[in-house]
């Protein structure tokens, strides 16, 4: 079995350097870098894919589910940091110094990057070959000095549709190519996360924008994906440097753009904030009222999307780390006993879910920081096998009644944060407080 291909950038590999000296002395077209880096995410996917299949193989859990995230960051930083060389080049072609290359060379890098797309079949992971996603486009010049709020939500719009109808396309196309198929289903789901948090860092920078849109945009996507837009936003200006010690105009103008955002998303959060606080402090004095008589109180968990997982292992006793793989078991088991769940999943127009959006449903489940409601608790009761107690400002809801052992405790809060709902742990207070 040939080796896994080291991850580009990975190890200071002399050829690596002198393509980086040349690069620098030589700037490429934009065509010969989407080549290069279209090479490059190969080559990190079939390395992470050969890694996670040795964890497979050596049943070992932990390992597998640490490489999956590992892969997932180390794929973003790669996309980011693509993105930015991409914004790099155009900015390049605007002011004349960087030209495109001829179109015989153009043809050449194409057809080369198609040519290099790696033979996923050696990785026991994979069943298909599955080329990873485009590289970003270069990202535009800051809109929201020209456009109306109203068109760049109906921009937004059209660019989720078309972006969907895309992956739809490509999904449909794989009929029977199960591997193929519920890959590309990932890509859609992941690709959605991204989009939402792009968008609402749009919306919190418009000058029209009062912080609904930002909040509103925010809730949909989670407060994880708004998070990560941020930080995609604020490494676009650093990612790539055409020369050395001296940034360009356009890196200047990202990293102005991105402070900006960033600044009207934190004003825009903080007014809504100060709105819900006392929905808040309500809630909160009402669930520590039920709970004092019982010598029960809350420990926090970590808003991320995944909080209702990451409180149930916490009453479980184990680390925050095994939540994916806590993730994967409640969808394994919603999949494997569909006809019971499936009544209760509706799409958009309030019809059940076909057999493609409900396997989309569980993929977003079960790869990314989706938050987790009713359907998923009755899952998880059934995955544990223990009933689950969910304390809230009015009553204490019990899932599983019909399991044993001792109940497994959470508290679900409505305004705790202002993107939406959360779950903590709750546990006995110790003997001698």
């Amino acid at each position: 079995m040939t080796p896994p291909t080291p991850a580009p950038h990975a190890h200071a590999h002399p050829g690596c350097r002198e393509e980086e000296r040349v690069r620098e002395v030589m700037p490429e077209s934009k065509t010969a870098a989407r080549s290069r880096q279209y090479k490059e995410v190969q080559a990190l996917d079939k390395q992470m894919k050969a890694l996670i299949a040795k964890a497979k193989k050596a049943r070992d859990k932990k390992r597998k589910a640490e490489l999956i995230q590992e892969h997932e960051q180390k794929k973003a930083e790669m996309l980011a940091r693509h993105e930015a060389e991409l914004a790099a080049i155009e900015a390049g072609n605007e002011g004349g110094d960087v030209g495109e290359a001829p179109a015989e060379a153009e043809a050449e890098a194409e057809s080369e990057a198609e040519a290099a797309a790696p033979d996923a079949a050696a990785s026991a992971e994979a069943e298909e070959a599955v080329p990873a996603p485009a590289p970003a486009p270069a990202a535009e010049e800051n809109k929201t000095t020209s456009e109306s709020l109203g068109s760049m939500k109906k921009r937004h719009a059209h660019e989720m549709r078309t972006m969907i109808k895309e992956f739809d396309t490509k999904i449909k196309a794989a009929k029977k190519k199960k591997a193929l198929k519920r890959e590309l289903q990932v890509e859609k789901a992941k690709a959605e996360a991204e989009m939402e948090a792009r968008h609402a860092a749009e919306l919190a920078a418009h000058p029209d924008n009062s912080g609904e849109g930002a909040s509103g945009a925010a809730a949909s996507s989670g407060a994880d994906g708004s998070e990560a837009a941020a930080a995609m936003a604020a490494d676009a200006g650093t990612g790539f440097r055409i020369t050395v010690g001296r940034k360009s105009k356009s890196q200047l103008k990202k990293e102005r753009k991105a402070a900006e955002v960033a600044k009207r998303r934190a004003e825009a959060q903080a007014a809504v904030d100060a709105l819900g606080e006392t929905k808040r402090q309500k809630e909160a004095a009402a669930i520590a009222d039920r709970l004092l008589p019982q010598r029960l109180r809350i420990v926090s968990i970590v808003p991320d999307g995944h909080c209702m997982f990451a409180a149930t292992l916490h009453q479980l006793g184990e680390p925050a780390s095994e939540v994916m793989a806590l993730r994967k078991q409640v969808v394994d088991h919603i999949r494997a006993n569909r006809d019971e769940y499936a009544p209760f999943m509706m799409n958009a127009a309030g019809s059940t879910m076909t057999d493609d959006q409900f396997e989309a449903y569980c993929v977003r489940m079960e790869t990314t920081p989706a938050w987790g409601g009713q359907l998923e608790l009755a899952a998880l009761t059934a995955v544990v096998n223990r009933p689950i107690h969910i304390y809230n400002a009015q009553e204490t809801i019990v899932m599983g009644e019909d399991k044993a052992g001792d109940p497994l405790r959470l508290s679900y809060h409505l305004h705790e944060l202002s993107l939406g709902e959360h779950y903590n742990s709750v546990v006995a207070f110790p003997d001698d407080a």
